[in-house]
C-alpha cells in the first residue's frame, strides 16, 4: 500500500530536520505510543497500541532514520510485530525551504501481514492516512516550541 502526504511546518528546515531526529519530539507524536527510547544514533525502539476497526493490539518495533542527505531528505524505516501481525513501512521524507516555512513531502510504502491485514483490509488505507496525519499534525505543533522561553 502506498502512502503519501504533504505537510507544511512554520519553521526552518534546520528546526524541522532536528525535530525528526529528537527522541523527545518523536515519542510525544507517535500515535498510541506506550514506550519509546533511543537505542542508538537515529534508531529508536517503540511499543504502541494500534487498532483497525475491531482489531487492536500492542506492537513492538523499531524506527530507523537512514540515507540522510541534509537538508534535502532522509528515509524512515518502521518495523513492528504484534498479536495482529507484522507491519513494515519505508518512507522518504523530502524537505523544501519555502521562506519562513518548510514543506515536507512523504512518499512511502507500508506492508501489513497477519490477521490485521486479512480482517482490516478495506480500512487499511484510511486508517494509515489517519495515523500519519495525527503524527504529522503533532510534529507541526511541536516544532519550534522545544527550548523556547
Amino acid at each position: 500500500m502506498n502512502v503519501e502526504g504533504t505537510y507544511v511546518f512554520n519553521a526552518s528546515i534546520a528546526e524541522v530536520w532536528e525535530s525528526f531526529l529528537s527522541s523527545d519530539t518523536l515519542s510525544g507524536c507517535v500515535p498510541g505510543v506506550q514506550h519509546f527510547k533511543s537505542t542508538g544514533k537515529d534508531t529508536f525502539s517503540a511499543t504502541m497500541r494500534i487498532g483497525i476497526s475491531s482489531i487492536s493490539g500492542i506492537y513492538s518495533g523499531t524506527i530507523m532514520i537512514t540515507d540522510k542527505s541534509y537538508p534535502d531528505s532522509f528515509k524512515m524505516i518502521v518495523n513492528g510485530k504484534g498479536s495482529g501481525g507484522d507491519i513494515r513501512g519505508v518512507a522518504t521524507l523530502r524537505f523544501t525551504d519555502r521562506g519562513n516555512e518548510t514543506e515536507v513531502i512523504l512518499n512511502g510504502e507500508a506492508q501489513i501481514y497477519g490477521i490485521i491485514a486479512r480482517v482490516g483490509q478495506r480500512l487499511l488505507g484510511s486508517t494509515s492516512k489517519l495515523i500519519m496525519n495525527q503524527f504529522f499534525n503533532c510534529m507541526i505543533s511541536k516544532v519550534g516550541i522545544q527550548g523556547s522561553d
